[in-house]
């Protein structure tokens, strides 16, 4: 949900649960608050929270956009404390409205990070390191009805593969 706050300012609110979780948290939800400033620059923090059978894990983000002209740029930081120690992770995104309205863009995004992680058995913490690209392109044929195509790649030191995915949804 989307909702209004003061002028300016808006936040958006999640929340997720699933009876029989097993890859996904029990209960997950999610606070991110807005703020314009300036021209055309926004700011952003959040605070997310994922239930999992046996654990937790709590997420805080900082965020930093400019809108210019049909162009939106983004950078968004999440700070991840565990007892390996502080994960970090930057994600920054490119969108540009090419039918200047906020339904139809283009996007390309990515992402780094670098955290910490006791593997399976033992005390030593082991440093990780991930990256991700990616982009996407959604178009609404009208009001009701969009498509939305999506592209990415993603590589780790956690797991011995490279993820490369395409995606097609119907909005």
């Amino acid at each position: 949900a989307y909702v209004d706050l003061w002028p300016r300012s808006y936040a958006n609110f999640r929340y997720q649960y699933s009876p029989h979780a097993v890859l996904y948290p029990g209960v997950a939800y999610r606070a991110e608050i807005f703020q314009g400033a300036g021209k055309g620059w926004e700011l952003s923090g959040s605070y997310d929270h994922m239930d999992f059978e046996n654990s937790f894990v709590d997420m805080y983000g900082l965020g930093l956009g400019k809108y210019t002209g049909n162009w939106y740029f983004r950078w968004r930081a999440l700070f991840v404390p565990s007892a390996a120690g502080l994960s970090i992770s930057n994600h920054v995104l490119a969108r540009y409205y090419y039918s200047g309205n906020g339904d139809d863009y283009f996007e390309i995004n990515g992402g780094f990070g670098q955290g910490g992680e006791f593997p399976p058995g033992s005390t030593n913490v082991k440093t990780t390191w991930s990256q991700s690209y990616g982009g996407a392109f959604q178009k609404y044929i009208n009001p009701r009805w969009g498509v939305k195509l999506s592209a990415g790649y993603s590589d780790n030191n956690i797991y011995p593969f490279i993820e490369r995915d395409i995606s097609a949804n119907i909005l």
